[in-house]
């Protein structure tokens, strides 16, 4: 028999392609086929394996895979070898289900002989961030399941051990700050839990992070942790608490210092709160009470602060009420005025508004909007007064005033209601003179104006009187108590009036040069008949904690006109004659801020706070934190330099704005006519 094989090309254009025709002719065998030597099929195939290290320290287990088909698990050091084999000239990729372990090697062209060096490295053991934290594990580590509680963009992240985890040893020492430029807090994102191999550990101004992480994600949107209750007094130390990092919670505190260029702001005094993982804008205002404060603490400029990672980290009150309405007058009502108070932070009042409402027919009769008010915000503690242009030129310096001449309908019933009219969010209402449970104001539901039940309260035209929220801007939610019939209108200032018509504090010396000898609190009696003392006590509220220090307890009757010294001995030996004199040898503290309060049966007469606002006072007697401040707190300040007094000028003076009232003067003159 002859074979024969016959080679042909064939051109096409500029490209030349080589076909190889192989021909056996064999009497009576037909047609072979297609030589395979360059054709998938024929190559030798070969198997992928390397060497494992690490797995043993690590106490895990491995799923390998060679081009997404499972080969083995394997839980210790040694070398594995793939079941499966690849072609030469075929792609390899060999995959594994632990993040904590690297491939090296692992993918590629297989070559004409076995691949032996796709090794797995699993670099270190884990150990706890309790070592970490308490300087007993060093160098290059490695942690595992850690929960991220909170991150920062182009700086770095807080990871944390939590009581469900295995390893959870307590609250002390159970997170780390991880310090990462280049993290991006869009792919890490707090709720993930990572294992972190390796980090290096490091000292930062006394504090222990972590740096140079990697960091692999196990899973995603898992609960962030309960914050630990802590207390401002237990992370005022000068070093890092053990809570550090942890994400903590302190309550019912109050700003007593901000600081506008940083965007950070101090509360009680001692603890910082930062603004680098959120931003509270406006910014809280000195004076104003705080619920709590959660977020990693974090040592910073030698001080433990907190920092918020949400709006829901601070505990800022927002109440925004219906404080004061006039709807009734003797005569004509011409003076009618509705009064909005800010008792929480500070609001932006572009979409707000007070609906009125006819009882009657159940339908807005007509539309305030508070976005005429200087700068679209309502601060903390301001007020913004509805009236005629009389109302609004008797308002105290600070209240906003915004035309309107009316009509308030008289009731039975009728009735308001404040809203932010583009959300449909419904922040106070009151019917009066009766229920409405169904105003139609635009709203996609009818909306009930009654908050508990209906106050009984009325204001008609026999005598002048208003509604009023008593203490000034409580809010229970319960309207027959919430609000009260007052005969004292106060628009644009505190509804907390005087029972003794018209006793003020007059003036107020604490703080001499050197030792402090000849402190005194003057009362003045400005009014045209004779003031009842007794069951009136003077009393005095340290800043510091809102708790009264002294209570002065006053009796006798004070005359028109007349002064009363509450005082120290050296003071009390030489006031003129007729003035009635109580001693008081504890001293009067000296500020930032203090503050002195008259009050009787359970009612606040009169009060200032002084070098601050004190708008927290626990007072005994009182169900409720008492506001110190009338108004804006006044900028006068007594110090040791130079004799001095805090005083109200001309006597008596009381618009219902401390910042108004009360000055400053170096001519002391207990028991005698103030004078600048």
């Amino acid at each position: 028999m002859t074979s024969h094989a016959t080679l042909i090309f064939f051109t096409v254009g500029d490209v030349m392609k080589t076909w190889v025709l192989a021909f056996l002719l064999v009497s009576g065998v037909a047609w072979a086929g297609q030589d395979p030597i360059f054709s998938t099929g024929f190559e030798p195939s070969f198997t992928v394996g390397g060497n494992i290290t690490g797995l043993d320290a690590l106490s895990e287990s491995i799923e390998i895979s060679l081009n997404g088909v499972a080969q083995s698990t394997e839980t210790m050091d040694g070398t594995y070898t793939s079941v499966d084999v690849i072609e030469a000239g075929q792609p390899y990729d060999v995959t594994i289900d632990n993040n904590n372990c690297i491939v090296m090697n692992g993918s590629g062209v297989m070559p004409h002989q076995a691949v032996i060096n796709a090794d797995i490295d699993c670099p270190l053991s884990f150990t706890t961030v309790y070592d970490v934290k308490q300087g007993l594990a060093t160098g290059d580590v490695a942690l595992q399941n850690m929960l991220v509680t909170a991150c920062e963009d182009s700086f770095g992240y807080y990871i944390q051990t939590i009581p469900i985890d295995a390893d959870y040893a307590g609250d002390d020492y159970s997170a780390v700050f991880v310090f990462d430029p280049n993290i991006d807090c869009g792919v890490l994102q707090p709720g993930d839990r990572v294992d972190i191999n390796p980090a290096t550990v490091d000292v930062f101004f006394d504090e222990i992070q972590l740096n140079n992480a990697t960091y692999a994600i196990q899973s995603t949107g898992n609960a962030l942790p309960t914050p630990v209750l802590t207390s401002v007094v237990a992370l005022d130390q000068m070093t890092p608490h053990p809570l550090n990092a942890v994400v903590v919670e302190v309550i019912n505190v109050t700003v007593t210092d901000v600081n506008a260029q940083e965007g950070d702001f101090t509360v009680d005094m001692s603890l910082p709160v930062n603004d680098r993982l959120y931003f509270s804008a406006p910014l809280p205002e000195i004076g104003e009470p705080i619920t709590h404060v959660r977020g990693p603490l974090a040592w910073y400029f030698s001080k433990n602060e907190i920092r918020p990672r949400f709006e829901a980290d601070l505990g800022r009150i927002k109440r925004l009420v219906i404080n004061e309405v006039d709807y009734d007058q003797p005569g004509t009502d011409t003076e009618e005025f509705i009064e909005v108070y800010n008792s929480g932070p500070a609001v932006d009042t572009s979409n707000l508004g007070i609906h009125l409402v006819n009882g009657t027919t159940n339908v807005s009769y007509d539309f305030l909007p508070l976005s005429p008010i200087n700068g679209g915000v309502l601060m903390h503690d301001q007020y913004v007064v509805f009236g005629s242009q009389s109302v609004l030129d008797a308002l105290p310096g600070g209240a906003h005033g915004i035309l309107f001449t009316g009509p308030i309908q008289n009731g039975s019933p009728d009735g308001l209601i404040l809203v932010d009219d583009v959300n449909q969010v419904i922040f106070d209402a009151l019917s009066y003179e009766g229920e409405i449970t169904a105003a139609d104001i635009g709203f996609n539901n009818p909306v009930n104006l009654v908050e508990g039940t209906a106050t009984p309260a009325e204001d008609n035209n026999s005598d002048v009187g208003a509604l009023i929220r008593s203490p000034n801007g409580k809010d229970m939610d319960e309207a027959s108590t919430d609000w009260v019939l007052t005969t004292i209108l106060t628009p644009g200032f505190s509804n907390d009036v005087s029972p003794s018509n018209g006793l003020v504090i007059n003036e107020v010396d604490y703080d001499q040069p050197g030792t402090d000898s000849e402190e005194f609190v003057e009362l003045y009696n400005p009014t045209t008949g004779a003031i009842d003392l007794n069951g009136i006590d003077l009393v005095l509220i340290n800043g510091s904690t809102n708790q009264e220090y002294d209570r002065i307890n006053l009796s006798g009757n004070l005359a028109a006109g007349q002064f009363a010294v509450i005082g120290q001995a050296a003071v009390l030996a030489n006031l003129p004659q007729n003035v009635l004199s109580f001693s008081s040898n504890a001293g009067i503290q000296n500020g930032s801020p203090d503050g002195v309060a008259l009050v009787q049966n359970n009612t606040l007469i009169d009060a200032l706070s002084y070098e601050g606002a004190i708008t927290q006072a626990v007072i005994t007697g009182f169900a409720n934190p008492v506001n110190l401040v009338e108004g804006n707190a006044t900028a006068a300040a007594d110090d040791n330099a130079s004799d001095g007094a805090i005083i109200r000028f001309p006597d008596g003076n009381d618009t219902g704005d401390d910042a108004t009232d009360f000055k400053l003067t170096v001519n002391v003159t207990p028991g005698l006519p103030n004078n600048q």
